[in-house]
């Protein structure tokens, strides 16, 4: 079952402007990346690992945000994306900093996909209008402001669970100013535009998750290696890239989690840990969709540091 096929609102004029404002620096840095077509990738491994002990894993799985009757997909996958980053920048890449954590709870927490949600609408100047928002708006919320977690906010705001009533009243009103305060402490203060799968393959070998925004639809069945197959018409959507799978036979394929729960699709799977509501997506369906221009990728964050903060290491970000 789809539960909603909505969300991404393309932009080219916003995308192309805001791509224009980042430092060639990155995309160079990019391009000069080291990548394997024929190795397998799962950061959702240190993603898994980060959040065990929490409602995130569940039998050994990332469990999948469900976003609900609101198109608040672009916030989901921005969530999903930059808690991947944040894990593979502790486990891969050995920063010195810590998991948030409820103080509450003392379980550990992922990124508020409401705030994602919100904050890709308001930095755009797009609250109260149409529902869904761009990815270039959340990777420029991300770098402008930051990120917030499923946590207490004061005393009468917790995001300890999700709820698409307050990502819906949000996308209309804004995100509240403490929450933006939480927010402006956890920046990724880098960003970089992906418009190829090589540079997917690439990012994903490195410790970095892929926010994919197009017009594509797979199917809700996996095939017998865990592939679902590009149906149409398409949906205008955002799901999150956190893994690449190179079968025995040599099929390559991208691990898409969607953000409609772990029930929307179903069929076998090529690894016992594969995270739920997941697929593999063929390499040419994956370059399709990344060609829409409006997919990134998010570094240099900031984050829970038990020691001053080290920028050495992955792309220099």
């Amino acid at each position: 079952m789809n539960y909603n096929r909505t969300g991404w609102a393309a932009d080219g004029i916003e995308t192309a402007a805001f791509a224009s404002t980042l430092s060639p620096l990155y995309g160079d840095q990019l391009e000069g990346l080291p990548f394997d077509k024929d190795r397998s990738a799962y950061p959702f491994r240190f993603l898994a690992r980060a959040l065990t002990g929490s409602k995130n894993v569940r039998a050994g799985r990332l469990v999948a945000i469900h976003q609900g009757s609101v198109g608040s997909c672009v916030g989901c996958m921005g969530s999903r994306v930059a808690d991947i980053t944040a894990a593979c920048d502790i486990y891969q890449r050995r920063e010195r900093e810590t998991w948030p954590r409820n103080k509450a709870t003392t379980r550990p927490i992922i990124s508020s996909p409401e705030y994602c949600y919100a904050a890709a609408r308001q930095i755009t100047s797009s609250l109260g209008r149409w529902d869904g928002a761009t990815g270039s708006g959340m990777a420029r919320a991300f770098q402008e402001i930051g990120t917030a977690h499923q946590r207490p906010h004061g005393q009468d705001l917790d995001l300890s669970r999700y709820s698409a009533q307050r990502a819906r009243t949000w996308a209309r009103r804004g995100v509240p100013d403490e929450v933006l305060e939480a927010a402006r402490e956890h920046p990724f203060r880098a960003t970089c535009r992906v418009t190829t799968a090589e540079h997917a393959v690439a990012l994903l070998q490195n410790g970095y998750g892929v926010g994919v925004c197009s017009g594509l639809a797979w199917s809700d069945r996996r095939d017998r290696d865990g592939f679902a197959r590009r149906v149409r018409p398409g949906w205008s959507h955002a799901m999150a890239v956190i893994g690449y799978h190179v079968t025995d036979r040599g099929r390559r394929g991208f691990i898409f989690q969607n953000s409609w729960g772990a029930d929307w699709i179903d069929g076998p799977v090529p690894v016992t840990d594969f995270p739920e509501g997941s697929f593999l997506c063929d390499w040419d369906d994956a370059a399709v969709a990344l060609s829409s221009g409006d997919c990134w990728a998010y570094g240099g964050y900031k984050g829970f540091a038990i020691s001053p903060f080290d920028w050495k290491g992955g792309l220099g970000w």
